[in-house]
């Protein structure tokens, strides 16, 4: 569990550090660029969520709605941050504006890499178990 928490934490800070430096460089403002930041991180956040379900099972092989508090409780901080960019009281102490629908997708790509990469390595134990017995028989 240990290794899977410096992975995933690996994905989401280089992936986060990518993206700013990114933006940066490609004429977004400071602040836009941290608006897009913060909602990258909740993104990363929502598909460990999900992929948590599981240590060792493949998220894609679960039920979606097997756990409905979690898939509510997702809802509800996805809900919020969308608040949090579009009420003005809101917008105004948090700094955060609207993202526009190119910047979800590009977003939601880079966050969906925290779930190839959980799923690789729960493939990975998988194969090391599975070949485990058979290395013992054979020594």
């Amino acid at each position: 569990m240990i290794r899977r928490i410096w992975h995933s934490t690996l994905v989401m800070g280089g992936g986060g550090f990518a993206v700013f430096y990114w933006l940066l460089e490609h004429g977004y403002g400071e602040d836009q660029a941290r608006n897009l930041l913060l909602l990258l991180f909740v993104l990363f956040e929502n598909f460990q969520a999900f992929n948590s379900r599981s240590e060792h099972h493949s998220v894609i092989r679960q039920r979606f709605f097997a756990n409905p508090l979690l898939v509510l409780s997702v809802i509800g901080a996805q809900a919020l941050h969308i608040a949090a960019m579009h009420l003005p009281l809101l917008a105004e102490a948090l700094r955060t504006t609207p993202v526009d629908p190119a910047e979800w997708s590009l977003l939601m790509l880079v966050a969906s890499t925290l779930l190839v990469v959980m799923e690789l390595e729960k493939w990975w134990d998988r194969r090391r178990a599975a070949l485990a017995p058979t290395a013992r028989a054979h020594s």
